[in-house]
């Protein structure tokens, strides 16, 4: 089974979110055949362990996706995460830059996630503290682009 990873700074926001809606899309998507070569985990550059996903990722998942992020708890990336990785999807540029810095080893399989779903010049914008309607756009955006993960991914991991 290849393994995705989600990264974002904290954790408890943009890559939790898209772990689990990559995962829900894994099963729906493609006649759920994805879900047996593809798992999701998620982590953040600078993240604390152990706290829990933000309310407002909390509150956004439950009412847009039905999605239950009350056991998600944050982790700080590290070497071993990226190890174990066969992707790498990061949710801006300075993220990307982050990674590579920090875990060479991470050069080749590390991505700016909109770009390698085929949304240039974009990021996931982060919501942290901007209150709920943020969350629900960021949401939104990873909904988007991680369609055309899927879509990639549906082609082979490249």
């Amino acid at each position: 089974m290849k393994k995705v990873l989600f990264v974002c700074s904290g954790n408890t926001c943009r890559s939790p979110m898209a772990k689990e809606l990559f995962t829900r899309f894994l099963s729906c998507r493609e006649g759920g055949s994805l879900a047996y070569e593809y798992q999701a985990s998620s982590a953040g550059i600078w993240a604390a362990d152990g706290l829990p996903a933000s309310p407002e990722a909390l509150e956004v998942m439950r009412e847009e996706y039905a999605i239950d992020l009350s056991g998600h708890r944050s982790r700080r990336l590290n070497q071993e995460l990226v190890d174990e990785a066969d992707l790498i999807l990061v949710m801006t540029r300075d993220h990307y830059h982050q990674m590579v810095e920090r875990y060479q080893s991470s050069r080749d399989k590390t991505f700016i996630l909109s770009e390698w779903a085929g949304y240039q010049g974009q990021e996931v914008s982060d919501p942290f503290g901007m209150g709920k309607e943020s969350y629900k756009r960021s949401a939104e955006q990873l909904e988007s682009m991680l369609e055309g993960v899927i879509k990639k991914l549906s082609r082979g991991l490249k």
